[in-house]
């Protein structure tokens, strides 16, 4: 690449920078934080433990999910019981 010019960067690689980025803090007083990506779709959720959603923190996932349908949730370290749980969310499986 020569000096000056612009590399083509996908999707997915802005996607995955976002996600380095981030710095999420866990406590009890977390406020779900949502930053929508330079990429065509997608957005970031951060400073949530989506093991332990409350129906009003659901409520911001959900919504991220119908309107930028494919939220990075970063960070997460999820039984195969609280993933199960977050999946049931969204229906039966």
């Amino acid at each position: 690449m020569r000096t000056g010019e612009a590399r083509f960067r996908a999707p997915v690689d802005l996607i995955l920078d976002d996600v380095r980025r981030c710095n999420c803090v866990r406590g009890p007083a977390m406020h779900p934080t949502l930053t929508h990506l330079i990429a065509t779709l997608g957005a970031t959720i951060t400073d949530i433990d989506l093991a332990n959603l409350d129906e009003t923190t659901w409520s911001i996932v959900k919504d991220a999910f119908h309107e930028y349908a494919a939220p990075v949730i970063p960070n997460q370290h999820l039984t195969e019981e609280a993933q199960i749980a977050f999946a049931n969310r969204f229906g039966k499986i």
